[in-house]
């Protein structure tokens, strides 16, 4: 018998419509949100690898690797937090991996004083290395230079994530100066912060191709570090000592460099955490109460006599005014300009604890926080003494032994607010050598012994070819830096900058050719002295620059890039030299090597079209 038409209904058989709509809700929700979820990952896996394919994005990582297995700074990492055309990128390194048996490597984690801004080829790094190679001729060190201008506590716990496969054997940790001004620092009328959950789902999105096409797109429109940065900008960017956000700040602070600690402890690496030192003697505080409140410190005719008295040494008009002044910060304790001139004014007198006081009260009460506050070190301490494997180097106490009166860091020390001279940047490496020699277990004689034979800051100077031209040059460039934003709104700021361009040329208006000559010849010996150190050929070619012989400063720009080839540096330098030349052919060549390693290279990118 054979079943006739009609005989089975296909109605009586459920479908798989039926059977999905007899699921539970949350069944149905399950299923839908998961198969979303795919086709989402799907369409976003798809959009990752063809912006790859076409060369959408760049790598967000910090560290690269060339052909030859050797390991190199990435410049596009900070293009995830700034855009393309930031003009910050890390300096220059390049070291073996893995790690030859027979070297020592060291890695500094930090911000631009760190890097030795304005010129990290005299950083503490760089002379932190030439001391151990002096003491220790016979065993190979590496140190480098991972710290960045422009970044903060959220970028070093990347770095420093990265930087732990590469088999350092000791880490040196130097940073603090940025956490409260800069990228995910508070903006105005921004509350609360954002989570640093958050934040590092954003830095997981910047990381893919995808999300740095989303994210160009809206960040002219979010980021308003990236603005036009004039004193209106500054000025609305305060944040007081009371604001409650700056707790939030140093808790972010505290998650970030635990984490950034952490992985090296657990691969049992040493790390060395400094105490951050600032500038509090010479450099007033940037921010204060709006000048629009009425307060005496606004009166420029009292603030005249204030600074003529503190720097003419007057006692006698200073014991009668300070009370006057001391009155006022009562009733005005966050006024970081009136703890400054207290400061002054006790130091003037004699009172050299109560200066140091109020230098620090002046320094932690900044509205425009550049300088680590006394918190932050104090954060940093606290991390270090809890940690296994983590040792804490009281730099403030090096720096202030054997000072008999002024207990407070100055202008001998800085340029301006944090970035040291060759002197502080000797200093601090100095401070810092005998814990390297101890966390290393290097062969050391006694104390007295170890102290005669470190070597001298005149005999470290020669090696990195710094002279007194190299002075002139960066003193010049921390004059122009001075003369713009964040710094118009210090106390007596025209008067404090035209002296220091006063002395800028009473010293270094007598230096003409023959002193560029001989700073050129002093750099030249050292090169063959150190003929690995691609620092020296780039600082001749610059010296060459100076004297206009263009044909010898591209000279010394290949050699600098013989030595380091993959870096950009050299390359620019010497584009620069081929186009006064008018070779342009040879500028195109250099161009085009950046541009391979970074296609979206602004500064590249415009010189090739300048051609």
């Amino acid at each position: 018998m054979t079943p006739t038409e009609g005989q089975f209904e296909t109605s009586s058989l459920p479908s798989r419509e039926s059977r999905f709509g007899q699921w539970p809700l949350w069944k149905r929700a399950l299923l839908g949100g998961g198969f979303s979820l795919l086709l989402l990952g799907l369409l976003s896996g798809s959009f990752e690898w063809g912006f790859r394919l076409i060369g959408i994005g760049h790598s967000a990582s910090f560290f690269s690797h060339l052909a030859s297995g050797e390991v190199v700074e990435n410049e596009a990492f900070i293009w995830s937090y700034h855009g393309s055309e930031s003009p910050l990128k890390p300096h220059p390194f390049k070291f073996s991996h893995p790690k030859p048996e027979d070297t020592l490597r060291i890695f500094v984690l930090g911000e631009s004083a760190a890097m030795g801004t304005p010129e990290p080829a005299f950083g503490f790094s760089r002379i932190l290395e030439r001391l151990l190679h002096h003491r220790y001729p016979d065993q190979a060190f590496e140190v480098i230079n991972l710290a960045m201008r422009g970044i903060n506590s959220h970028m070093i716990r990347r770095i420093a994530m990265e930087a732990a496969v590469y088999e350092p054997d000791l880490v040196i940790v130097y940073a603090g100066n940025n956490e409260l001004v800069g990228w995910q620092a508070p903006e105005p009328d921004q509350a609360p912060l954002r989570p640093l959950k958050m934040i590092r789902a954003q830095q997981a999105l910047l990381s893919t191709r995808l999300g740095q096409w989303l994210w160009q797109r809206i960040r002219p429109f979010k980021d308003e570090w990236n603005q036009e940065q004039d004193m209106a900008f500054f000025r609305k960017h305060h944040l007081s000592a009371k604001d409650p956000r700056r707790e939030e700040v140093l808790s972010r602070f505290a998650g970030n460099m635990s984490e950034a600690l952490e992985v090296f402890v657990v691969q049992r690496v040493p790390v060395l955490v400094g105490s951050v030192l600032v500038n509090e003697r010479d450099f007033p505080p940037l921010g204060f109460p709006s000048s629009s409140e009425a307060t005496p410190l606004n009166d420029p005719l009292f603030a005249l006599p204030w600074w003529q008295a503190c720097e003419g040494g007057d006692r006698e008009w200073l014991e009668e005014q300070l009370p006057v002044l001391e009155q006022y910060l009562q009733n005005n304790p966050q006024d970081a300009r009136a703890h400054y001139l207290v400061a002054r004014a006790q130091e003037t007198l004699g009172d050299f604890f109560a200066a140091k006081v109020h230098y620090q009260a002046a320094r932690d009460a900044d509205h425009l926080p550049f300088r680590a506050t006394t918190r932050i070190n104090h954060t940093l301490k606290e991390l270090a003494e809890t940690m296994g494997g983590v040792e804490w180097v009281d730099l403030e106490t090096y720096a202030l032994r054997g000072e008999e009166e002024v207990k407070a860091l100055g202008d001998a020390w800085f340029h301006e607010h944090v970035h040291f001279r060759f002197e502080g940047d000797y200093r601090l490496a100095a401070y810092f050598y005998p814990h390297v020699q101890q966390t290393l277990k290097l062969p050391m004689e006694d104390v007295v012994q170890e102290g005669g034979q470190i070597r001298q800051m005149s005999e470290v100077a020669r090696d990195l070819g710094y002279t007194p031209i190299s002075e002139a040059m960066m003193e010049r460039s921390m004059i122009d830096l001075l003369s713009a934003p964040p710094f118009l709104d210090q106390w007596m700021h025209e008067e404090r900058l035209e002296e220091r361009k006063a002395r800028w040329q009473q010293r270094f208006s007598i230096y003409g050719k023959p002193h560029v000559h001989g700073a050129l010849q002093w750099i030249a010996e050292a090169s063959e002295r150190f003929p690995d150190d691609w620092h020296l050929p780039l600082l001749a070619s610059r010296m060459a620059d100076r004297l206009q012989n263009h044909a010898l400063a591209l000279e010394w720009a290949t050699r600098a890039r013989d030595r380091m080839p993959h870096a950009s540096l050299p390359q620019f330098m010497m584009a620069q030299q081929a186009m006064a030349l008018g070779k342009k052919e040879e500028a195109r060549d250099a161009l085009e090597a950046i541009l391979h390693r970074y296609p979206e290279h602004p500064l590249a990118l415009g010189m090739l079209e300048a051609l």
